[in-house]
């Protein structure tokens, strides 16, 4: 009966039809494909894309597997600081949220450099997302910049427990803006937002500003100016 489906001489009632996507996992407007468009999808090369999918996720798994509960501790809004990769000198205040979905972590964050920092006429607008995990007494967040999509962010924080998670210190690695696209680091301040943040207000903060500006407090400023450099590796602490 198969046979007879596989040449087009009988068709599938509607029941049949979803007992055969249900086997093969599929949905049930697949089967109305062109040939070569099915065949495109389910041949040898999509089945390597798929397994090399499979792998990626898998690894990832691994990952999740292995996180620390307590990044649910760190959920909320935070003031993230670190020194810009496109204007040297100045401090880059952006607005990052950790947020928990079935024990894994995730972030958002949202930066913005003035026309000053870029000497565009407009503000230039950076939105990053990705996974926070809690691993070994550290904070992990591994991201994307997804408007665009032209660099990869990994930082590494210390978590804090004296002053109630106020101050986490750590490194960012990433890509500067500018044309060379130059791998750089720099260290890095996330300021929790205990009170539900007045987000206009937040965002009207974010920009890139000198050290000594009103809006970067000055011993963040102090953290980030710190000797940043022994024997050649760079430190996210004092």
């Amino acid at each position: 009966q198969f046979n007879k489906y596989l040449s087009q001489t009988v068709r599938p009632s509607d029941r049949i039809r979803r007992k055969i996507c249900d086997h093969f996992e599929i949905e049930p407007a697949m089967l109305d494909w062109p040939t070569t468009e099915f065949r495109a999808f389910f041949g040898a090369g999509a089945q390597t894309e798929a397994l090399a999918v499979s792998r990626a996720f898998s690894e990832l798994r691994a990952v999740f597997d292995a996180n620390d509960e307590r990044i649910g501790d760190y959920e909320g809004y935070y003031r993230r600081y670190y020194m810009s990769f496109s204007q040297r000198g100045f401090v880059l205040r952006s607005l990052l949220k950790i947020e928990v979905d079935a024990g894994i972590g995730f972030f958002r964050c949202i930066e913005r450099l003035h026309p000053a920092a870029t000497r565009r006429r407009r503000a230039t607008l950076f939105k990053y997302r990705g996974i926070a995990s809690f691993l070994r007494e550290r904070i992990f967040l591994t991201g994307w910049e997804h408007l665009s999509r032209n660099e990869i962010t990994h930082t590494v924080l210390y978590p804090t427990y004296a002053n109630g998670h106020s101050y986490m210190f750590g490194i960012i690695s990433g890509c500067s803006a500018a044309a060379m696209r130059e791998p750089l680091s720099s260290r890095i301040v996330l300021e929790r937002i205990d009170a539900p943040p007045d987000l206009r207000r937040e965002a009207a903060q974010l920009g890139a500003y000198p050290t000594d500006h009103e809006a970067i407090p000055s011993d963040v400023s102090q953290f980030l100016l710190a000797p940043a450099e022994a024997n050649g590796v760079m430190r996210g602490s004092y």
